[in-house]
C-alpha cells in the first residue's frame, strides 16, 4: 500500500536529514513537513486528511472515503505503473543499476499524475481551487520556488529567486541537525532511561526550534518581495485556515484507518 511505502521512506529520509514545514496554529502552514515536501500531490492528500480542511471544502462522506481509497491504492494497481515496473524487472542487473535513477523518477511521475487525476475526479472545481490555495498556506513562501508557475504569477525576478534560494539553503543547514535528532528520536521513540513523557517533551521542544527557524526563513523570503508581490501572495492563499497537524504523534500518514 502507498501508506506503508510512505512510512518506510519517511523513516529513511528523516534519519538522513532535512525536510521542511510548521505548526504555529495560525494557518495551514506545516513546519514539520514530510520528506515529500516537493511532491505537491502527496501534500494535498495530507491536507485533505485534516478535519478542518474537509469542513472548509465541504467534503461529503463519500468524497472522503473515495480519497482514502485512492491514496491507499497499491502501486501495482496504478494505471501505467505496473507495465513500467514489469519492463524494468525484465532488464539485466547491470541495466537495472544503470537505469535506477531514471526509473525512480519516472515511477514517481506516473504515480503522481495518477493520484492527481484522482483528486480531480473526486473534487469539484471550487474545492480544488480552495485546496490549491491551502497548499500555499501549508508550504509557506518556499512554495514560490517549488510550485510550477508561481514565480511567473508573482513576477519574481532571477535576482529575487537567487536570494530566496540562498535563504532556503542557509536555513536548511541550520535545520539539518534538529531534523536528524527529531527523526532519530521518532524512530527510537524513547532512549534508555527516558520516560514516555520525557521523550514527548523532547520532541515537542524540537518542534518549537524547527518552527522558529522556519518562521524566520518565511519572514526573510517575504522581505525579498515587493509590496505588490506580497499582496498578491496573500491573495492567492485566500482566507487563512488554522490546521492542527499531529507533528510528534509518530510518523503521520494520511487516511489511515
Amino acid at each position: 500500500m502507498r501508506s506503508t511505502q510512505l512510512l518506510a521512506v519517511i523513516a529513511l529520509i528523516l534519519l538522513g536529514a532535512g525536510c521542511t514545514s510548521l505548526p504555529h496554529g495560525q494557518s495551514a502552514r506545516r513546519y514539520v513537513d514530510t520528506p515529500f515536501e516537493n511532491d505537491l500531490t502527496t501534500s494535498k492528500f495530507y491536507l485533505l486528511d485534516r478535519h478542518e480542511v474537509q469542513l472548509e471544502l465541504n467534503l461529503t462522506a463519500n468524497q472522503v472515503a473515495a480519497l482514502a481509497e485512492a491514496f491507499n491504492t497499491p502501486y501495482e494497481k496504478i494505471l501505467g505503473l505496473g507495465e513500467w515496473q514489469a519492463r524494468y524487472q525484465d532488464l539485466s542487473p547491470e541495466e537495472k543499476r544503470r537505469q535506477k535513477g531514471q526509473y525512480m523518477k519516472d515511477r514517481e511521475g506516473i504515480s503522481s499524475t495518477w493520484f492527481e487525476s484522482q483528486i480531480v475526479g473526486i473534487l469539484n472545481k471550487k474545492q480544488r481551487d480552495r485546496l490549491d490555495a491551502l497548499l500555499l498556506q501549508m508550504k509557506g513562501p518556499r512554495a514560490i520556488l517549488i510550485i510550477p508557475g508561481m514565480m511567473e504569477k508573482l513576477g519574481v525576478t532571477p535576482e529575487q529567486a537567487a536570494k530566496i534560494q540562498r535563504i532556503i539553503g542557509e536555513h536548511h543547514d541550520e535545520l539539518s541537525p534538529f531534523y536528524q535528532k527529531f527523526g532519530h528520536n521518532m524512530l527510537q521513540r524513547s532512549r534508555s532511561g527516558q520516560t514516555a513523557e520525557e521523550a514527548q517533551k523532547e520532541q515537542d521542544a524540537l518542534v518549537v526550534i524547527i518552527t522558529e527557524i522556519l518562521w524566520s526563513q518565511d519572514e526573510l523570503i517575504m522581505a525579498e518581495l515587493t509590496n505588490t508581490q506580497r499582496d498578491q501572495w496573500q491573495g492567492m492563499q485566500g482566507p487563512i485556515l488554522p490546521v492542527s497537524w499531529p507533528e510528534t504523534a509518530g510518523f503521520y500518514v494520511p487516511f489511515q484507518k
